[in-house]
């Protein structure tokens, strides 16, 4: 009888807070580390007779995400705004405000390339410090590429049919997905899009992503 037991590698900004509120309690399925959202699979090995799978985004809407995560970090009814290790406190602690970017991706990711910009610190301070910004490759990688061990990548774009599909109905256990969570709810609503100057930094920034999990350009 095929009893599988799956291993969920939770990358920043990829959906994976939906998947951890239902699956708290489920028989045969964990996170890769009880306490910790997101770690390195180099540093916490899987278990040999597990199934390990992660979620995967496209960088482009994966920064999307993240930037306005931190656009909200300091508002006061961010869900995480209260929590022990908060985003708004890093950025209060290095006298950082959101507000010099202006709400834009592409003056941030101008900021993080041109040394001229006035702003160029504060940009490369918040890129090197938050997981949220690191490539998906930083957490799923070994030995330059990605590890063998990790079975199966759910596409966040699809991902609650991806789920159903390839985790619950192999556990055959099921939860109502998280709709209208309080947590992780974006307040920032005004998305300005990416321009191609923007997409392409991040080509260079994410190029690991691009090339090992095949997004496309």
């Amino acid at each position: 009888m095929y009893n599988p037991k799956f291993c969920f590698w939770h990358l920043p900004k990829n959906g994976g807070t939906a998947i951890f509120s239902m699956t708290q309690k489920w028989k045969n399925h964990r996170r890769a580390h009880p306490e910790k959202n997101h770690v390195r699979i180099v540093e916490y090995p899987p278990k040999p007779d597990e199934i390990v799978y992660t979620v995967i985004r496209h960088p482009y809407s994966r920064f999307i995400s993240a930037f306005y995560h931190l656009i909200d970090a300091c508002h006061e009814d961010f869900f995480y705004k209260k929590a022990k290790v908060s985003d708004c406190d890093w950025l209060q602690r290095y006298n950082i405000s959101m507000d010099i970017f202006k709400n834009d991706p592409n003056e941030f990711l101008k900021a993080l390339q041109e040394k001229i910009h006035p702003y160029h610190l504060e940009a490369q301070k918040i890129f090197y410090h938050f997981d949220i910004l690191k490539p998906q490759f930083y957490w799923i990688s070994n030995g330059g590429t990605i590890d063998p061990r990790i079975k199966l990548f759910l596409n966040q774009e699809n991902l609650e049919k991806e789920f159903k599909r390839l985790i619950a109905d192999p556990l055959k256990q099921y939860a109502q997905w998280p709709r209208d969570r309080k947590s992780n709810s974006r307040i920032s609503k005004n998305t300005i899009p990416l321009n191609e100057q923007s997409k392409a930094i991040i080509r260079a920034l994410y190029r690991d992503d691009f090339k090992h999990l095949n997004f496309h350009q």
